[in-house]
């Protein structure tokens, strides 16, 4: 055991790595696999600042999250080896001047500030509903069984076509139903109750192969039999009436490994989505949601027909300001709408027409309902919107997912990473003046700092296997379109997301792909296949872009930053050597020495 005194580190990495910790390492709150190194427990405490412990989980914790740019370094610079006791304790001197200002702000009675508080029951709350959503929605929802995988396998080989119409309406559906029970033409029912598309072939018909939809749309209709009409079916886009016309079979690939687990990822995304909607639903009906249906249809009618998300312009979402308000005739306004109780101990929250305008009309273009998506998609957006959010916070209120263990300690360290922030704000102040001389004495000795690296530009895709590589190359090479080569070969979903487009790639970002794409000479040039992790890729290098030295007058106000940091990091040192000596400080050398470095760490994640 021993006692903690000043470091003599360089100021600059110290600090460096303490804002990695304050602005990073609180980001998530995730729990190594496994306990700690050796025989230190998870528990083991290695470290107190006055009555406040570092423990040895929580040390790994924070170190694991570290990137290797992150990791603390000596003097010259060089990064330490987090396997030695040396490097071990640099991060925790790290994590003890968080320590010491996580006291220094309890014993200013930060915590108490009537803001915080609000704030970390806010936290607590959002986070409650997370945990309730993991632990009553998720959890069973994962489990998959063989036979349900044989089951889905099955049916996938299933196409059917329907016969349907679609309606703003629960009581239009059921009597278009009756009116066809009955014997009536389709082609009649639809003229009179059809609000909806009439479909991709214009005829008001649909071939589904199963798989391809929801639970909640695709089992009523995967269970009729030849000619039955189905009962009315809720969907975002109203209330479906369908009649099975036929069904054909499919030749499906053999259910192997690889197959399966496509399957049982799709049941378990399938499942976890029911159990959620059925979870809302009973969660309205617990809470007495209600809505009227036609103070709905006077909100859908006084909606805009058509409204641009762009402005064709500028390009930019359209503001808020030009937005078309809702034309609500005025003897509307006090009518009932919708309610229901966040409380169920409290009166109903009531909205009424009016209150819905004003809602609306507060709304970005993004957030607005929109009228093209008929009045299920309204209604059901104006749910999610105002009803479904409150009410899973009550339901993580009312089971007691607040007191969760996993809760308290991410609602914890949040809150101890805000009122660090306070300390860092409101206690270590600095002259904010920058006047020019100083900002041209700093920018002679540092303007290396901004230099910019020789970057390139390139299109890249991921690959599960070498075979598929190597067959995405063939087509590159061929003058296959990069779109359709993805669309085909591609592993990575973020990476289709964006076309395939990397830009800014620099030499420092190190591995086989930079490697290979700065061994390029020129544009249009394409690598062979590249190995990474888990897969390979191919890449196509696009345009390089030469390094640069910033003039001056481009960089003044980044400058200006700088030195503004610079002042701060010299105060921030000033203030936790004085609070070392406020408040004691005691290391277990032979506790910390034990644990698991950063290399283990990574491996065992």
């Amino acid at each position: 055991m021993t006692t903690f005194s000043p470091s003599t580190r360089p100021r600059h990495a110290r600090n460096a790595l303490l804002s990695a910790v304050l602005i990073g390492v609180f980001a998530s709150a995730l729990t190594l696999l496994g306990g700690c190194g050796g025989e230190v427990g998870e528990d083991t405490v290695i470290a107190t600042v006055a009555d406040r412990e570092v423990t040895a989980g929580y040390f790994e914790e924070k170190l694991a999250k570290l990137k290797v740019e992150e990791l603390p370094r000596d003097e010259a610079g060089t990064t330490l080896d987090m396997a030695t006791l040396e490097g071990k304790k640099a991060f925790l001197e790290v994590i003890i001047n968080k320590e010491l200002m996580a006291a220094k702000a309890q014993q200013l009675g930060f915590e108490s500030d009537p803001d915080v508080v609000q704030l970390s029951d806010a936290m607590g709350t959002v986070h409650a509903s997370e945990v309730m959503h993991r632990e009553l929605v998720e959890k069973d929802a994962r489990v998959v069984t063989d036979e349900e995988i044989r089951q889905y396998y099955d049916r996938a080989s299933r196409t059917r076509t329907f016969r349907y119409l679609i309606t703003n309406f629960e009581s239009d559906a059921l009597a278009a139903r009756e009116a066809l029970m009955g014997g009536a033409d389709w082609e009649d029912v639809i003229i009179e109750y059809n609000d909806g598309s009439s479909g991709p072939t214009g005829d008001f018909r649909l071939s589904l192969a199963f798989g391809r939809t929801s639970d909640e749309f695709e089992e009523p209709l995967f269970s009729l039999t030849e000619g039955e009409i189905s009962r009315p079916i809720e969907t975002v886009y109203g209330y479906w009436v369908a009649q099975l016309e036929k069904e054909e079979i499919t030749e499906l690939p053999p259910l192997d490994i690889a197959y399966s687990e496509r399957i049982k990822n799709t049941l378990v995304a399938r499942k976890v989505n029911l159990a959620r909607s059925t979870f809302l639903k009973e969660s309205r009906r617990k809470h007495e949601y209600k809505m009227d249906e036609a103070a709905l249809w006077i909100i859908f009618n006084a909606m805009p027909d058509q409204e641009d998300m762009l402005d064709l312009e500028t390009n930019q979402p359209v503001p808020r300001e030009e937005l078309a308000p809702l034309e609500i005739d005025s003897k509307d306004l006090g009518k009932f709408f919708l309610s229901f109780k966040p409380d169920l101990d409290e009166e109903p929250e009531v909205w009424t027409i009016g209150d819905y305008k004003t809602h609306y009309e507060r709304q970005s273009v993004f957030q607005r309902p929109k009228k093209a998506t008929m009045l299920g998609g309204v209604r059901d957006k104006i749910i999610t919107q105002i009803v479904n959010r409150p009410l899973l916070l009550a339901e993580a209120r009312e089971r007691g997912f607040m007191g969760h263990p996993d809760v308290r300690k991410t609602v914890d360290e949040k809150m101890e990473q805000i009122l660090v922030q306070k300390i860092h704000d409101e206690i270590i102040t600095i002259d904010e003046d920058v006047t020019a001389e100083q900002l041209d004495a700093w920018w002679a000795e540092n303007k290396e700092l901004f230099k910019e690296d020789e970057s390139r530009d390139l299109h890249i895709v991921y690959c599960a296997e070498r075979e598929q590589a190597e067959q995405a190359l063939a087509a590159i090479q061929g003058g296959a379109v990069w779109a359709d080569v993805l669309a085909e070969y591609g592993a990575n979903p973020d990476n289709r997301k964006k076309g395939g487009v990397f830009e800014g790639m620099t030499m420092e970002m190190g591995g086989n792909i930079a490697d290979s794409i700065f061994a390029l000479e020129k544009p249009g040039e394409l690598t062979g296949v590249i190995e990474v992790v888990n897969g390979f890729a191919v890449a196509r290098l696009d345009t390089i872009n030469p390094g640069r030295q910033p003039e001056f007058a481009e960089m003044t106000n980044s400058v200006a930053r700088a030195i503004k940091r610079e002042r701060k990091d010299v105060a921030l040192d000033a203030k936790l050597t004085e609070w070392r000596q406020e408040f004691p400080i005691v290391i277990h050398e032979d506790r910390l020495a034990k644990l698991r470095s950063w290399q283990e760490l990574q491996e065992q994640s």
